[in-house]
């Protein structure tokens, strides 16, 4: 999903990259714990937090809420790095609810980190049967409600 809302900005002429969190460092958390140094870590903060102002999460759900390594990586950056900033989340399920409650649970947290989050937040249940094995949207009104929250959070 992170890499068809990529596109879909590519496709409007606006910068994005994708964080995958299978990227981050092994042991970031414990460098971040024993306040140590991590400069494989502190790079990838620097580019996908630091130095932007608006964040698109794509959330799966995981044991009714989000993943812990997102909210480890969260923990990870100092928070005045998301002061003043705007997200738009995006809930990804295998299940029925599409994230619902991973969505709420997240906001919760970008709330507290003084992050400015958009009310429109599309839901995506049963992902499986709705992406194709090239990882497309295949359902129409998937596509048009991805579409419309881009076109929102590209006014936000």
């Amino acid at each position: 999903m992170a890499r068809l809302i990529h596109l879909e900005l590519k496709g409007r002429n606006v910068e994005s990259q994708v964080l995958d969190l299978q990227s981050l460092p092994p042991h970031f958390a414990w460098s971040k714990i024993e306040d140590q140094s991590l400069p494989e870590f502190d790079q990838l903060a620097e580019q996908y937090i630091r130095d932007v102002n608006k964040f698109i999460f794509v959330i799966p759900e995981y044991n009714g809420s989000f993943p812990g390594i997102l909210k480890t990586f969260i923990d990870s950056v100092h928070p005045r790095n998301f002061q003043g900033k705007k997200a738009s989340l995006v809930g990804i399920s295998s299940g029925r609810a599409g994230a619902l409650r991973a969505l709420d649970h997240f906001t919760g947290v970008l709330h507290y980190l003084q992050v400015e989050v958009l009310s429109d937040k599309p839901k995506f249940p049963q992902i499986d049967k709705i992406l194709n094995p090239n990882n497309e949207l295949t359902d129409p009104e998937s596509v048009f409600r991805l579409r419309k929250n881009i076109d929102k959070f590209l006014l936000f």
